[in-house]
């Protein structure tokens, strides 16, 4: 039972990341754009620099909010792949190179599948971040569970 409700929550997360990557920049930019309005809106010295520099600082925190989207979304994966991993009788070790490798190819056909959307474009850099996600997560999750174990 677990093996198939991990499966579809991992085909689920893959879907998430599926409908988000087919979005066109234009889009994909306001609904980060939303965020770092609501961001900025903390900071009282933003209102009071130049424009062109509200240009320059909003760009930055863009940025950021995209690599942390990126990572975020991608460290959630780490988790569901691992707790599907983990529904098979397989050596512990195993269910870490999984996860790895699913959450790598998965990041990596991402990228590519990004390339053919408006506005789009596929980027090593964020196969990177992504991978990242995926370790991280993947490290807090198999951790908990490996101590828990011990108990």
């Amino acid at each position: 039972m677990q093996k198939i409700l991990f499966g579809i929550l991992m085909i689920c997360w893959m879907v998430i990341v599926f409908i988000f990557s087919s979005q066109p920049a234009t889009d994909s930019s306001k609904e980060s754009g939303r965020i770092v309005e609501k961001i900025l809106s903390f900071s009282k010295k933003y209102n009071e620099v130049k424009e062109t520099q509200k240009q320059e600082i909003y760009s930055k925190v863009e940025k950021i909010v995209r690599k942390m989207a990126h990572f975020s979304l991608y460290m959630i994966g780490g988790v569901i792949i691992f707790l599907f991993m983990n529904t098979f009788n397989i050596p512990f070790n195993k269910k870490i190179i999984s996860t790895i490798l699913i959450g790598v190819l998965y990041a990596s056909s991402d990228e590519f599948h990004q390339l053919f959307v408006q506005g789009r474009s596929g980027q090593i850099t964020d196969v990177i971040i992504d991978s990242m996600g995926i370790i991280v997560g993947l490290g807090l999750i198999s951790g908990t569970i490996n101590s828990i174990g011990r108990y």
